[in-house]
C-alpha cells in the first residue's frame, strides 16, 4: 500500500492568464518586454529549422532600442518587403480611413 504525504506537496498557482493590457509600471513593462522578445527570437529561429521560412524582425523597445534578428537569409528580406510595399502603395486609395497612415508608410 502506497500513502502519499500532503505535507511534502507542492502547490503552485500553474500558469494563469493575464489581462492583456499595457503595464504601466515602467520596470516590470521592461522587464516583459526583455523576456517576450527573448522567446519570440526562440520561436523564429524554431520556425526557420522547421519551415526554412526566411525571416527578418525588427523591435523596437519601449525604452527606444532597436532591436533586429534574420535567419536564413540570402537575399535582403527588407528590400523585397520594401519592393512589395512600394507596388502595393500605388493601389492606397482603397483602404478608406486609412489614408493618413498609408500615406506617411508608402512616402518611405
Amino acid at each position: 500500500m502506497v500513502t502519499v504525504n500532503n505535507m511534502n506537496k507542492k502547490t503552485s498557482q500553474g500558469r494563469k492568464k493575464i489581462e492583456i493590457k499595457k503595464i504601466e509600471e515602467n520596470n516590470s513593462r521592461q522587464v516583459t518586454f526583455s523576456k517576450r522578445r527573448n522567446r519570440l527570437f526562440k520561436k523564429v529561429v524554431e520556425l526557420c529549422v522547421l519551415t526554412g521560412a526566411k525571416i527578418t524582425i525588427i523591435v523596437n523597445s519601449p525604452g527606444g532600442r532597436v532591436f533586429a534578428f534574420e535567419k536564413n537569409v540570402d537575399v535582403d528580406v527588407l528590400e523585397t518587403f520594401m519592393g512589395h510595399l512600394k507596388a502595393f502603395c500605388v493601389n492606397w486609395k482603397h483602404l478608406v480611413g486609412q489614408e493618413t497612415y498609408w500615406k506617411r508608410l508608402c512616402a518611405i
